[in-house]
């Protein structure tokens, strides 16, 4: 997702929810939209870090100058940075502190499960790919020594 895409998919649901929650709408019934919004600053801190650490041979994400890029990522950040606070304040405000913070424990504890998660299936691929080379190398030996065989034989 572009930078821009995901600002103003951020800025769209963002806006959804806070209209809902003043209007008296329950925060459940917005939780897809809340869901769109934490995607979306998802996406953002995907760009972010890929411009301050671009991967090597992958195509870059901006195109333009350092200082516009660095300009739009930091304001971009800011209003973010403000939505959440004030979605944080809409939550407190209508379920209390309580439920924020179960909220970011909750955060907290799916991201840490995908990222181990995400541990497991590198470090499993990696041992794949490590066994499919020794079988590999072990085949060429076994091919050698057949080749090495029939010669000794034929001779």
């Amino acid at each position: 997702m572009e930078l821009v895409t995901a600002i103003a998919m951020a800025s769209a649901a963002f806006n959804f929810v806070k209209k809902g929650i003043e209007t008296g709408k329950e925060i459940e019934g917005m939780s897809s939209q809340l869901g769109k919004w934490f995607e979306a600053t998802a996406a953002f801190k995907v760009h972010e870090k890929a411009a301050t650490h671009p991967p090597l041979f992958k195509k870059l994400l901006f195109k333009g100058s350092v200082e516009q890029e660095a300009m739009q990522i930091v304001m971009h950040r800011r209003l973010l940075e403000k939505q959440e606070s004030e979605l944080r304040e809409l939550i407190v405000l209508r379920y209390g502190v309580e439920t924020y913070r179960e909220m970011l424990q909750m955060r907290r504890q799916i991201a840490t499960s995908r990222a181990n998660l995400l541990l497991k299936r590198k470090q499993a691929f990696k041992e794949l790919r490590i066994n499919f080379y020794l079988l590999c190398a072990i085949g060429v030996l076994l091919a050698l020594i057949g080749i090495v065989i029939r010669a000794v034989i034929t001779n």
